[in-house]
């Protein structure tokens, strides 16, 4: 037994001594160039079923592979009329201090192309750093806007009280 494991272990030597000519190229992708949003900026969208207001902030963008992501915090706000930028900064959205954003609806470029025109920007504000990041994130995909607008604010707020934050708390 244990001169079959130095027979192996001597072909293994043999094999790493001589230099490795087939290095494989690390693969480079590039960036996406035609970006549908910007970072920090706040979105009014109108829901179909009711004809209601809510509102959402871009935190960032990342890009996984060959794929990009828009990554929304969903702001709490379900108003009959339009909401203004100032309207906005006055609601909650569902946070952390220091640990950032829950309540995340992550978006493929791909899937948002059929719907970016519900979107309208309504403003840009500025995240603190410490802050422009998500606390938790589901596993749901939003490649319909009514899956976008499904189970917005959690129906009423369900979730825990302590983790509602003043948008304004999460801003410089």
């Amino acid at each position: 037994m244990q001169a079959d494991r130095q027979k192996i272990l001597n072909k293994f030597l043999k094999k790493i001594e001589k230099p490795n000519l087939k290095i494989k190229k690390r693969k480079n992708y590039k960036q996406q160039i035609d970006l549908f949003f910007n970072a920090e900026e706040v979105y009014i969208i109108q829901f179909e079923e009711d004809k209601t207001y809510g509102a959402v902030i871009l935190i960032m963008r990342f890009q996984e592979s060959r794929r990009l992501y828009y990554g929304f915090a969903e702001i709490i706000l379900c108003s009959k009329i339009k909401p203004t930028l100032e309207d906005i900064l006055q609601c909650s959205v569902h946070a952390r201090i220091n640990i950032g954003f829950d309540s995340i609806r992550i978006v493929s470029h791909k899937d948002i192309a059929s719907y970016k025109q519900k979107f309208e920007k309504t403003g840009t504000v500025k995240i603190k750093d410490i802050n422009r990041k998500f606390g938790t994130q589901g596993g749901a995909t939003y490649d319909t806007f009514e899956k976008f607008c499904d189970m917005w604010n959690d129906n009423g707020g369900r979730r825990n009280k302590k983790k509602i934050r003043k948008l304004k708390s999460l801003l410089e």
